[in-house]
């Protein structure tokens, strides 16, 4: 939080800072996983970070952490380059859940009554028992006129996207991206790998960060559609002044890869 300059924490009551500071922890956790998650998702849908996508959907039953993920979505839209954050009704439009018994631990527990305990499983709604878990880390299931009480440990918890989506769950929130790529979307992707192998190239021409560039080179097909798409923040992400897509070597040329088709690039300082 911003204060002027003439307060400060220690300024207030003990009890307030205290709960200045739990809410400020509560914030930047619920932030700080969402956006470990949505890097899981990609991570296990192979999509790379650079490759913008639509939406990033959550759910969680913590309405303050709901809140706190909705107020700062600019920067988990900037960390997992998304173009917005909404909000789930539910968890199953984002993931389906499956519960297995963990039998070493659920024979030593339970004993002869574990086949009884198996059966529960299997006719138990997954979403509830998880979500009970969530809040009061054990759930009660009944077979029969038997009742057990299960915790963490009792049960194996596996997961699968829902269809359309990467998906990632942990403690209780749950994180969805849209796959479904659209032709803007793959062009921004393009574009991104683009800049980042004029960013290399900057480098290894020693040139300094805040030169301004000159860029020669023939660049056709998807990857020239894509530049000319996204022009403008093509060249003010590289400091490019010129684009001329006619190849020369300025002060330092390369040639490298991007979706297959092979582009060289010459690329001098613009001189003052």
């Amino acid at each position: 939080k911003d204060f002027p300059e003439s307060v400060h924490l220690c300024d207030f009551p003990k009890s307030n800072t205290s709960f200045i500071d739990e809410a400020l922890l509560d914030e930047v956790s619920a932030i700080k996983k969402a956006v470990e998650l949505g890097r899981s998702a990609r991570n296990r849908s192979s999509i790379k970070i650079r490759q913008p996508l639509k939406v990033m959907m959550f759910h969680t039953e913590d309405k303050k952490a709901a809140e706190f993920i909705k107020a700062h979505g600019d920067v988990i839209m900037d960390e997992l380059n998304v173009k917005s954050v909404e909000q789930a009704k539910d968890a199953s439009e984002l993931i389906q859940l499956h519960l297995k018994p963990n039998l070493p631990v659920l024979g030593q527990k339970f004993g002869n009554d574990m086949n009884a305990v198996r059966k529960a499983l299997e006719s138990a709604d997954a979403s509830d028992i998880v979500s009970t878990l969530d809040k009061n880390g054990s759930f009660t299931i009944s077979e029969g006129d038997k009742y057990f009480t299960l915790e963490t440990e009792d049960i194996l918890i596996e997961y699968e996207s829902a269809d359309g989506y990467a998906s990632a769950r942990e403690s209780g929130l749950t994180v969805g991206l849209i796959t479904e790529l659209d032709e803007s979307l793959i062009q921004e992707g393009i574009v991104r790998d683009v800049i980042r192998q004029v960013q290399i190239m900057r480098k290894n021409a020693n040139f300094q960060v805040e030169d301004r560039i000159n860029i020669y080179g023939k660049a056709d097909g998807e990857v020239g559609a894509s530049i000319e798409a996204f022009k403008t923040y093509f060249m003010s992400e590289t400091l490019t002044k010129k684009f001329d897509n006619e190849f020369k070597p300025g002060e330092y040329e390369e040639s490298f890869s991007v979706r297959g088709q092979t582009l060289t690039f010459g690329i001098e300082r613009v001189r003052n």
